[in-house]
């Protein structure tokens, strides 16, 4: 198991998808917020593990929905 400070630490808290700092102050529900986005999805049999999770903002990861980025 990991923790999510983990994951924003190791990308050092910039999206992997559009590749622009996330707002580390942001409300959770700001777009620009950081989140731990699963490069394969769950939903996809990816597993939940640091090797598979990326740090994206909420709208990056919003948007990829359940597609590998």
């Amino acid at each position: 198991m990991f923790d999510r400070s983990d994951v924003f630490v190791r990308d050092q808290w910039t999206c992997q998808i559009c590749g622009l700092p996330t707002d580390v102050t942001a409300s959770p529900f700001d777009p620009a917020s950081p989140t731990v986005d699963h490069v394969v999805p769950l939903s996809k049999g990816g597993e939940h593990t640091l090797a598979n999770t990326q740090c994206s903002h909420l709208g990056c990861n919003s948007s990829k929905s359940d597609h590998a980025a």
